[in-house]
């Protein structure tokens, strides 16, 4: 099991002599920025210094991020709200996909699983000490329900059978300890991944990962609430420290078929 929570962890990751955005060694003529996964100002004030996950990244890999960074702080916050304001907020929030021009709604613009796998690729490279390409075999489902717009009104999408096996894998692996884990910022963020073998023979990645309570974000007259899971299957397959899944039943009550985290 390949954790990183202790403080010595984060200061080592710090040092990783490449950019995780698009893999570029450093050199002594080329100066590394620094960057918060997620964002430090997503967080409450008082969690921001608590462990928080700093890789080096190019400058210009940076700044690309910072409009979409913008909209997930805003969304992220919405789970420190009052009740009252939440409950407001969260009819407003579905991920919506109109099939003709592509146009999501509900989450002002932002592509969230393309940010999220932005992440999940920063997580990658703290964990393994290795770069995850942007690479097409991936799936990420988001903490929201989804939808597409048949007629004026969403019309939800049903819940996706890989979803489910995904959140299967992620709960039994943590409830056998069988799972690399990172806790960020006060333990306010917290990715778990296990590896599997498929059975092309390629090995999968499933993770999950949790920010705050954002499992509660979206309506739940629009679907079940759910946190983020996903599957990535790498070019370089299992890293030498990658914890393999494990093949034991695990017999338990689903608190929340979508939701790993509610043990």
């Amino acid at each position: 099991m390949t954790t990183i929570e202790a403080a010595a962890d984060f200061r080592g990751i710090r040092k990783l002599p490449f950019c995780y955005l698009c893999g570029r060694t450093f050199t002594a003529e080329s100066s590394a920025n620094r960057d918060h996964v997620p964002p430090a100002r997503l967080f409450a004030e008082a969690d921001r210094q608590l462990d928080p996950l700093i890789l080096p990244t190019c400058e210009s890999c940076n700044n690309r991020q910072s409009e979409a960074d913008e909209i997930m702080i805003d969304l992220v916050s919405i789970t420190r709200r009052t009740d009252r304001d939440r409950d407001r907020l969260r009819k407003q929030l579905v991920y919506v996909r109109d099939v003709e021009d592509g146009q999501r709604l509900g989450v002002r613009g932002v592509d969230l699983p393309s940010h999220i796998w932005r992440w999940v690729r920063a997580f990658h490279a703290a964990l393994y000490a290795e770069f995850l390409p942007n690479i097409p075999q991936r799936r990420v489902f988001p903490p929201l329900p989804s939808g597409s717009i048949e007629t004026k009104e969403v019309q939800p999408t049903s819940i996706d059978e890989l979803q489910l096996m995904i959140v299967d894998a992620v709960r039994t692996n943590r409830a056998t300890k069988s799972f690399d884990q990172i806790l960020c910022y006060g333990g306010r963020c917290e990715y778990n991944c296990t590896w599997e073998q498929a059975d092309d023979g390629r090995m999968l990645s499933m993770f999950g990962l949790r920010l705050y309570d954002w499992e509660d974000l979206g309506d739940s007259k629009l679907g079940p609430q759910r946190s983020c899971v996903g599957v990535h299957v790498p070019p370089s397959g299992r890293p030498p420290s990658g914890t393999r899944a494990t093949r034991l039943e695990v017999p338990g009550v689903r608190r929340s078929p979508l939701n790993p985290f509610a043990d």
